[in-house]
């Protein structure tokens, strides 16, 4: 594991806003915790029971001794952690409300990691080479990580790439691209693909209007395999042109913080035991989701028998690429077919609009296996009992209970004997439109 490793301090609350104005706020707890997105990973990793080294950089001070302890007791090698005398550890204040927070960071003695602190003996032995936090230490790791990744490549080993959040929200230049093509596996959230696609970083153009399906395509032309973090909707897996959403049955969380750098541990332990993508994607799913039953990172990082049952049941269900045709609901011609035409297409139409689609003034029309993800389409996706319908304005019929401006989202369902049990709409802002 390259990259970050500073102490998390974690404040925890219903509402955990500062109030300035010299203001005192009372929350639920405050606790010091590890942190850093590849110091997390790490750990993840060997309690999913890999053989784990970390290569960091943390300062000689009570913050960097704190670390190497955590690190020592949860096993993993930190004997590549370097310890910079007269720069202070990086800290982190993590201000969590369950499944959301806000992160605020001193970069530190972690911005002082190159290329050079990483033993080449470790790179030669090492199975898979994971890179976290890449635009922390874009100034010092950047520029060679390109050559590292492709090092440990050509000496056999995998490699993977989560890039988290840019804090200066420029998305990279060149030498990111360089990397982005070593790694066998890119590891954004759905907000972090959107942003690095949208910086042309795989010369593809702009996300635009095709949101996260156009993302992902511009991504994987950038060379590799990319997993998106969807959080409690699971993971989009994408493969060249095969696509495949994994999902979980849903878990509350108490606190997210270090949930996605538990997935990329899952992730990783699944492919090196030589699972398919989706699989190894389910088994991260899994600890990530475990992993935020307990504020901090690694509080409730599992154990692999747990992510493994947690993992069995998850569904994998591919997905379709975005159509360069017409849109759901057109011919080839581009014209809208007339209303009640045979065919498969129009039955599970039928079976969505029977399911209570009119009872709430919307039916979804055009629904074909085949359509892109995306507002303005519809989509339906089968895994097991599960049906999924993207639904946009161009696919509902207006009625006077909701207006076809209104939806621009999600329907999710079950199969019962046929009929859709239960549906749910969001609207543009996120928020839902009906329920049945």
């Amino acid at each position: 594991m390259l990259g970050d490793c500073n102490p998390d301090v974690l404040v925890l609350g219903d509402d955990v806003t500062p109030a300035f104005g010299q203001q005192e706020k009372l929350v639920g707890s405050i606790s010091m915790v590890t942190g850093g997105s590849a110091a997390i990973t790490a750990v993840a990793a060997a309690r999913l029971g890999l053989r784990v080294a970390l290569v960091a950089a943390v300062g000689a001070d009570p913050a960097g001794t704190f670390m190497l302890d955590q690190l020592a007791a949860e096993g993993v090698d930190a004997s590549a952690v370097a310890v910079r005398d007269g720069t202070p550890t990086g800290m982190t204040v993590a201000l969590s409300q369950g499944g959301d927070r806000a992160i605020l960071t001193a970069l530190g003695a972690m911005a002082s990691l190159t290329a050079a602190d990483v033993p080449g003996a470790l790179l030669a032995r090492a199975r898979h080479v994971h890179a976290s936090s890449y635009f922390l230490l874009e100034g010092s790791l950047g520029p060679g990580l390109a050559g590292l990744l492709a090092a440990a490549r050509a000496a056999g080993a995998t490699t993977s790439l989560d890039t988290n959040w840019d804090p200066s929200g420029r998305w990279g230049d060149g030498r990111l691209s360089a990397a982005i093509a070593q790694a066998d596996v890119l590891l954004p959230n759905e907000a972090e693909a959107l942003c690095l696609a949208g910086a042309g970083l795989a010369d593809a153009g702009p996300a635009g209007a095709g949101g996260l399906d156009a993302a992902v395509s511009a991504l994987v032309a950038a060379g590799p395999r990319v997993v998106v973090k969807r959080g409690e909707r699971g993971a989009l897996c994408a493969d060249g042109p095969v696509r495949q959403q994994v999902s979980l049955p849903p878990v509350v969380p108490v606190d997210a913080s270090g949930a996605g750098d538990c997935f990329n541990a899952g992730l990783i332990a699944g492919l090196l035991d030589g699972q398919p993508l989706p699989q190894a994607a389910a088994l991260g799913c899994a600890a990530g989701a475990l992993s935020a039953g307990a504020p901090g990172g690694t509080a409730r990082a599992p154990a692999m028998a747990a992510a493994a049952r947690l993992a069995a049941l998850a569904s994998v269900t591919s997905v379709a690429l975005r159509r360069r045709g017409p849109v759901a609901g057109q011919g080839r011609d581009g014209r809208t077919p007339a209303r009640g035409a045979a065919g498969s297409h129009d039955r599970e139409r039928n079976r969505f609009g029977q399911a209570g689609g009119q009872r709430r003034g919307i039916r979804a029309r055009g629904a074909q296996a085949d359509m892109e993800l995306g507002a303005g389409n519809s989509l339906v996706l089968g895994a097991q009992d599960v049906l999924v319908l993207l639904v946009g304005p161009d696919d509902v019929d207006e009625d006077p209970g909701i207006g076809a401006d209104q939806v621009e989202g999600i329907a999710v369902g079950h199969l019962v004997d046929g009929d859709l049990a239960r549906r749910r709409l969001a609207g543009p802002g996120g928020g839902a439109v009906g329920q049945q």
